[in-house]
Order: C-alpha cells, then structure tokens, then sequence
C-alpha cells in the first residue's frame, strides 16, 4: 500500500481500516462479510464520522480486501446507503471559507510599487518583499497552489527567450508524481512574468535550469536579515503561514485591504480572469496541470463575476 498511495492517503485509509477490524472484532463479523460492511456504514453515521472520513470508506474497504487478496464489491444497496451517510455526513460540515479576492488591478500595483521602481537595478528591491510578489505572479499566471510553488527550485526554470518553462516535480493534482510543466510567456509589459522572474533569479543569484550550474534553491526560500545584509537562505522553504502574513503586510503597506486574503487568492484571480477573457476551459485546466475540467469549472461556477453575469441574464 505504501508503494502505490500517498502518506495522507495511507494515514487515512489505515484510520478507517482499524475502525473496521475493531468493529469486526467487537460484534463478531468476518471481516470483509456483506454484514460487517452494512454495520459499519451504519456505525460511521451512529458515531457522527466526518465527511471527510466518509468519503474514504469505500477505497479504504476495498484496498483492504486486495491486501488481504480477497475479492469485494460494494452492491448496489451498500452504494445507496453509503450516499445516504455521505449526505447526512456532509450537512454537518461548516461551510467552507472562501479566500478573499486579490484583483488583478492590486497584483499589478505590487509588481510596479515593489518590483518596477527599480528595474534598472535589482540589487534595490526590497528581497522579502521580492519574494512576496514573485510568488503571487507565479501563482497568477500559472494557477498553482502555495505547495506546488513550495517544491520549485531553481532548477526547474527554463529559460528559453521569450518564454520560460517551469517543471512542477510534485502537486496535489499529480498523484503519481510524474511532474507536469507549465509556461510563463513574455508579453511585452510590466507585469511581465518572464521579466519577474529573470529579476527575481538575479536578485537571488539564481541559476536557471538550462544554465551550466545545477541549481537546488527552493524560490521560495527563506531570507535572513542581520546587521542589514540581506542573505538568501536557498536549502529551507519559506513556511505558508509566513508567507500569507507578508502578504497581507504588504497589502497593508500600500493601502490595499487584506482581510481574508490566502496563497490561494492570486491564484483564484489567474483563473477567473482567464475564463472571462475568453479563454476556453480546456486551456485553462491545462496551464493548472488538471486531469479533468471538474476544477477550473467550480472555480469558474464560483466566481463572482459570473454569478454576476449570469444573474443579469434573467430576463426582467
């Protein structure tokens, strides 16, 4: 099992295994009976089981059965009485918490207050400040997660001219860990990401992957500041929790609000802007390195805009 599924996978599969065998052994059932199963979908919903450990029932079963090199199917029944449970399940669960927009108007306004000011000489970026916006264009442009960015090292940027190729090793969307690549296109502004980046390497003293030094700096790396020198700390990655506190400083620094603001905010943004400009879905879960349309069409669904748009076209 270890070999095939990820560790929060294992961890969680192995906490309704045990459940499982414990009821097993409680009641008497053999395990992997059409009883015990019924049993204990029954007890998931007795002992009030979160949605989430609901939704693992029936992969972890039935990875147990292969384990044990036992054949089991969930009968048609079992199905109806398990998506009885999920839903009883899932209206407990406390609405989910949508991070707060960051507009584009506001990502180009960092670029240019932060980044821009000093084109002509990086050195006089502000580096934590850098890496702050950095991130945010990365995750603007690319539709990654806070972790995918976490796992990029220097390494895994191309540089070919007017675009860069960027190497995402590992994601939550890649669960096989193939590693899957997006691009960053020049387009000839200040909010230009392959500008920002090349900036950003030179800033850092970055190596780009095609260069002759194999470069194993996480971008988004820690930074110390002593006796004011500023040190790239490229072996450790910078910790989420810190990273959304810079950036709402930041917002705060230039007047822009930040309540509720997240990683997750830049990269809501790419995507929404994307869809309402027109470009098709299809291209839009590929630049987000998705195997299905299922994400990009719940982030479109969601946006506000286009309940907004779609909200006008009742007819009055």
């Amino acid at each position: 099992m270890e070999g095939h599924l990820a560790k929060g996978t294992i961890s969680n599969y192995s906490c309704v295994i045990a459940d499982y065998k414990d009821m097993c052994a409680r009641h008497g059932y053999d395990e992997l009976s059409t009883d015990s199963v019924y049993h204990f979908l029954l007890y998931c919903e007795d002992d009030r089981k979160t949605f989430a450990y609901v939704t693992k029932v029936k992969p972890a079963l039935l990875c147990y059965a292969d384990m044990k090199g036992m054949s089991f199917q969930f009968p048609e029944s079992m199905h109806r009485i398990l998506a009885g449970v999920k839903r009883l399940a899932a209206s407990r669960r406390a609405p989910a918490k949508k991070a707060a927009e960051l507009p584009l108007s506001v990502i180009k306004a960092l670029v240019d207050k932060v980044v821009m000011t000093h084109r002509n000489n990086v050195m006089l970026i502000d580096l934590i400040d850098f890496r702050t916006v950095f991130r945010t264009v990365l995750e603007y442009f690319l539709h990654c997660r806070f972790d995918c960015v976490a796992q990029l090292k220097a390494k895994h940027f191309t540089d070919n001219g007017e675009e860069i190729e960027v190497y995402f090793p590992k994601a939550k969307n890649d669960q096989m860990h193939d590693g899957r690549t997006s691009k960053l296109v020049a387009n000839g502004t200040n909010f230009c990401p392959v500008i920002i980046t090349r900036m950003y390497f030179k800033r850092c003293n970055f190596h780009f992957g095609n260069s002759r030094v194999q470069d194993n700096s996480y971008v988004n790396c820690r930074v110390r500041k002593s006796a004011g020198i500023t040190t790239v700390q490229g072996d450790y990655q910078l910790s989420q929790t810190t990273a959304i506190e810079q950036l709402r400083d930041l917002l705060n620094r230039f007047g822009f609000p930040s309540t509720g603001v997240t990683d997750k905010s830049a990269k809501m943004e790419g995507i929404t802007q994307s869809l309402d400009a027109g470009v098709p879905i299809l291209d839009v879960m590929h630049q987000g390195r998705w195997a299905s349309l299922e994400i990009p069409l719940r982030y479109k669904i969601n946006s506000g805009k286009y309940k907004t748009k779609t909200a006008k076209n009742v007819p009055f």
